[in-house]
């Protein structure tokens, strides 16, 4: 009942920035729970490498070799390639020929063979191999949201939407805001989350992210209790699993408590529960760091953020300007403005200065209300700040608000933000997140995602 599968992959040794990484299979008929592993030994050119060197990723989790025997729910799919990655940072470089020898025991706990004892069978396999490099870069998709525009003109159903997504290659990737995109939200339909999955199998597409909401204000007059917060999250995390996401993300107004209450309904459902940090949380903000610490307390693999570009931006967008031009303000405002947001100053310190500069240039109501946005919707912390966050990121929402025809976004360090992803070897998801609805009701946003494409496989190639 074996299978004849090698079990080290063909061509899959790969250079990391912090070792090496290859695949191996499973030499089984049928899948396995990964707690059957019960011994790995690699060698590398003859060198044993040590087991706390070992990383075992499976099912896109990493496993020391020791925490192998307690996963006995996630499960090695028959067809599926595991991934031994190695920390051995400059053992292996891109070009250069090494003989892999791997040792893996596994035991088939179906299979009694004695009084708490089951059959387990060793397969051995050497190869040489050439080693490639192994960054390839992000999961590119688009979150709908980028449609907007396209969606409230009522310029296409769901099924025309994905569909057009496909056509233009915007995916694979595919996230959705929930209450935008489905009717019976935040307590999806079976009928209704039936048609979505058939939908994402139909143009093989890989659910990302579901966008959930916290409407703390939606009692006129007081906020949702904690138990009300629990619950509301509860009902679009099970909606969540039933449309077939494996992440979803929440604001930070749902509270560090209430993600501590919650969490083992997302060990449950496995659906991980990530934060997105959205200008102005840096990733310094008390709320962030508060947040850094349980997750380092809990160790949940289904806790995690979603970093939003939105924190690191050098410039505010000119169509925000130009809004408040149409609203009457004027020049002497806006560049008080733009000298404002710039520095580095508190955020409540940011805004009495914004006051006093509304005063001096006799702003009127609507300008004074639009002009707070400055400081909520885009922040300007550094690019390399991303870098202390990236191991608890679980997906990156790529905010842009414009990309020439040049091919550049003006208000946001592309260059500099592919560059650090790609130095950190970041392999995750990546949505497609145009923002420029804000300043336009032009349906755009196809042509904007498909820039955006574009521009960012343009900068990883460089």
């Amino acid at each position: 009942m074996g299978a004849a599968v090698k079990i080290i992959e063909e061509n899959s040794l790969q250079v990391l920035q912090d070792g090496y990484a290859f695949n191996i299979r499973l030499n089984w008929y049928r899948s396995l729970p990964v707690s059957s592993v019960e011994k790995l030994a690699i060698t590398i050119d003859g060198e044993p490498v040590p087991a706390e060197n070992i990383r075992f990723e499976i099912n896109n989790r990493q496993f020391r070799l020791d925490e192998l025997e307690n996963q006995v729910e996630e499960f090695w799919f028959v067809q599926d390639s595991a991934r031994l990655h190695v920390l051995q940072a400059g053992k292996v470089a891109v070009g250069e020929t090494h003989t892999i020898y791997t040792e893996m025991a596994l035991r088939f706990p179906y299979i009694a063979i004695g009084p708490g004892r089951f059959l387990t069978n060793t397969s051995r396999c050497t190869s040489t191999q050439v080693a490639q490099s192994g960054y390839k870069g992000p999961i590119f998709g688009v979150t709908l949201f980028s449609l907007t525009n396209e969606w409230q003109q009522r310029l296409y159903d769901l099924d025309g939407m994905v569909a057009k997504v496909v056509e233009l290659g915007l995916g694979p990737g595919l996230e959705v805001v929930g209450f935008q995109t489905f009717r019976t939200y935040p307590s999806v339909s079976d009928e209704e989350a039936y048609h979505f999955r058939r939908l994402v199998e139909k143009y093989n597409l890989i659910p990302t992210c579901l966008g959930a909401n916290m409407d703390n204000g939606r009692h006129p007059k007081h906020l949702m209790s904690e138990d009300e917060i629990y619950s509301y999250v509860e009902r679009q995390l099970v909606s969540a699993k039933k449309l077939g996401f494996p992440l979803m993300r929440v604001p930070p107004a749902v509270g560090s408590l209430s993600l501590e209450k919650i969490l083992p309904l997302a060990e449950k459902y496995k659906v991980i529960l990530a934060v997105e940090l959205h200008s102005p949380l840096s990733i310094y903000h008390p709320e962030v760091i508060h947040l850094r610490e349980m997750f380092d307390r809990l160790q949940s693999p289904y806790l995690g953020f979603i970093p939003d570009f939105s924190t690191t931006m050098t410039s505010v967008p000119e169509g925000f300007w130009n809004n408040l031009r149409a609203a009457g303000a004027l020049e002497g405002l806006i560049d008080a403005a733009k000298a404002i947001w710039i520095t580095d100053d508190p955020i409540p310190a940011k805004f009495g200065a914004l006051a006093e500069a509304c005063k001096q240039n006799a702003a009127n109501p609507m300008v004074s209300g639009m002009i707070n946005n400055v400081m909520t919707m885009f922040g300007h912390a550094p690019v390399d700040t991303w870098r202390e966050i990236l191991p608890y990121t679980r997906h990156v929402h790529g905010k842009y608000y414009q990309v020439t025809a040049e091919g550049v976004e003006p208000s946001i360090p592309y260059p500099a933000l592919m560059k650090m992803l790609k130095e950190e070897g970041y392999r995750g998801t990546i949505s497609a997140e145009w923002e420029g609805q804000a300043f336009t009701e032009e349906p755009i946003g196809f042509q904007q995602v498909a820039a955006w494409n574009a521009m960012c496989k343009r900068l990883l190639e460089a």
